[in-house]
């Protein structure tokens, strides 16, 4: 039944996976605190308690209608996050030099990317949910193709690497769930991997490509492109098993760790309560990321399921790429970390994220 919450449904709310993200959001949000104590970043820890709040709000929101009836918008929704796209590529607000940032009305500037990933989830989710073959064939692909592959350029073309990349887990887990042979998308994998190489050779920035090159040997320019990874390692390594402890030197207290709110937070959590504290967060990760499959398990049919798998594919990737990129065994990107990295756009669509897993966790007996 599409409507408000009842009871019935009250009694199905997932307690467990709403602590797992509260305790994932607290620990980031205590990062973010001791990342800025004492400097110009001071005021990113109270921002991203708004942020906590609003979202919060919009998990609220949207567990009070069945995810059927946020469903009806999803072709709506992804039209309106390629239109603000598009708009950025001519009227965006600069951010660190890359246009990412829209100003809307009074609203603060948001990233149209980020919601992209719950819409084009949705959109896709919407689609499949529609069709009625159990094996899809390469033509059936044609219209999720363009689905996936409009965000994708239009993300490239801002440049944004980590965003972009992160559509493509998306579109294939859902599209091996929907029906289609795991053999038949690796044989066209194999046959796209060439012209791939060539397309992202023209179309990747110069720093994007020294970021990914300077991977394989960060040592080569450690001023200049292999500086994050370096940092990164140093500072992850330097936590040792338990963490700093006292008055012991931090390196992102000295300033050596860039981007230490955002893409590499992750760093000064490993710093501050190392190797003990690091796995801690891995396995909260992990539980979570378990809880989302037992979601799209439990799901009362297709549409919920298709849901349930493309948010567990957004924020498993997102997280543990995030986290190997911080290691050194993954190239940067500027992926963020789910639930730890400072962020109002990415805040909110977590929580939307989250908030649609407990909808349809909420609704799964429900007819």
């Amino acid at each position: 039944m599409m409507g408000f919450i009842d009871r019935r449904s009250i009694f199905n709310f997932d307690l467990v996976l709403l602590g797992l993200t509260v305790i994932l959001t607290s620990a980031g949000i205590y990062t973010i605190h001791i990342a800025g104590a004492g400097n110009e970043l001071s005021q990113q820890f109270y921002r991203q308690l708004i942020w906590f709040s609003l979202g919060l709000a919009c998990l609220l929101i949207i567990i009070t209608m069945d995810y059927h009836f946020w469903s009806n918008f999803a072709y709506a929704f992804y039209a309106l996050s390629i239109i603000l796209l598009i708009v950025l590529l001519y009227k965006g607000s600069s951010g660190q030099g890359v246009d990412r940032w829209i100003k809307i009305g009074f609203l603060p500037p948001i990233q149209p990317s980020e919601f992209l990933k719950i819409a084009l989830i949705m959109t896709l989710a919407k689609y499949f949910s529609t069709q009625t073959k159990s094996i899809l064939k390469i033509k059936d692909l044609i219209v999720p193709g363009i689905l996936g592959a409009v965000p994708f350029f239009c993300v490239m073309a801002q440049p944004d690497l980590g965003t972009a990349l992160s559509l493509i887990p998306i579109c294939l887990v859902l599209i091996l769930v929907a029906g289609y042979r795991f053999r038949d998308l690796v044989k066209w994998g194999l046959i796209m991997i060439v012209p791939g190489l060539l397309m992202a050779r023209y179309a990747l920035k110069p720093y994007q490509i020294r970021r990914l090159t300077s991977f394989l040997n960060p040592q080569a320019d450690v001023q200049g492109s292999g500086w994050h990874a370096v940092m990164s390692k140093i500072s992850v390594g330097s936590g040792g098993i338990i963490g700093k402890v006292g008055e012991e030197p931090r390196l992102y207290q000295r300033g050596f760790l860039p981007e230490q709110h955002t893409d590499f937070i992750f760093s000064v959590w490993a710093e501050e309560t190392g190797f003990l504290g690091s796995l801690i967060i891995i396995l909260l990760f992990v539980l979570l990321l378990r809880r989302c499959l037992l979601v799209a398990l439990e799901a009362k049919d297709t549409l919920g399921i298709y849901l349930a798998i493309g948010i567990l594919t957004m924020i498993g990737f997102q997280a543990f790429y995030n986290m190997g990129m911080v290691m050194g065994v993954l190239p940067i990107t500027g992926l963020p970390l789910p639930f730890f990295s400072y962020g109002g756009s990415h805040m909110l669509t977590t929580y939307i994220s989250i908030g649609l897993l407990l909808n349809i966790r909420m609704r799964r007996y429900m007819f």
